[in-house]
């Protein structure tokens, strides 16, 4: 950006002036203005760098799909941050969604959970957070022939100051065998969390 901005300094402002014959004055003056006003943008932009560099999302099963998943059944997630600047995770979020191509209103599920609240984390610090979830057997799966289609989008901040997308394959429920006519008992999405403050050798 810093080399863009120098570019038009030298050659754009005496090119525009060539071109814009007319106007040369007016074509100086605006390009040096654009010139000016992006340079001043590359350096805040390198001395004010995006919160959060690049996370980390591991779940503890993958396939040919990348990350994936079993309905009714507990799985273990790992989010890792590393912010440049203090992050505060008010809150931290993860969030289940499935959605149905074609269809622009609600998704067909949705399931959010907390992993932090209120808390801070320091610049350069590395923050893990481990959490076991379960779906419920009741949400859709993964359906190429329905166009059904999950992701896993990992946010801090209400609003959201960042977030994150991960496609997420889904799998339908182990259904074990049962006597005739017995119910099956429908569960609640369950999840536990713990999390710990990482330290990151130089």
């Amino acid at each position: 950006m810093v080399i863009t901005a120098v570019i038009l300094l030298r050659w754009g402002i005496p090119l525009a002036s060539r071109i814009f014959e007319g106007y040369g004055d007016l074509a100086s003056i605006v390009f040096g203005a654009g010139s000016i006003a992006l340079l001043v943008y590359a350096f805040w932009s390198w001395a004010n760098p995006r919160v959060v560099v690049p996370s980390v999302v591991r779940i503890d099963n993958h396939d040919d799909e990348g990350l994936s998943v079993t309905l009714d059944h507990a799985f273990s997630l790992r989010v890792v941050l590393n912010p440049r600047n203090t992050l505060a995770l008010d809150p931290l979020l993860v969030r289940f969604v499935a959605e149905e191509a074609g269809r622009r209103k609600e998704p067909l599920f949705s399931a959010e959970y907390v992993l932090d609240h209120g808390r801070s984390v320091g610049a350069g610090e590395t923050v893990r957070y481990d959490a076991s979830i379960e779906l419920p057997g009741e949400a859709p799966c993964t359906s190429h022939k329905r166009g059904i289609a999950w992701r896993l989008e990992v946010s801090v901040g209400a609003p959201p100051g960042f977030t994150r997308a991960y496609p997420l394959h889904v799998r339908p429920a182990v259904r074990s065998a049962r006597a005739p006519g017995k119910k099956v008992r429908q569960r609640r999405p369950k999840v536990a969390t713990s999390n710990e403050r990482c330290i990151v050798a130089p």
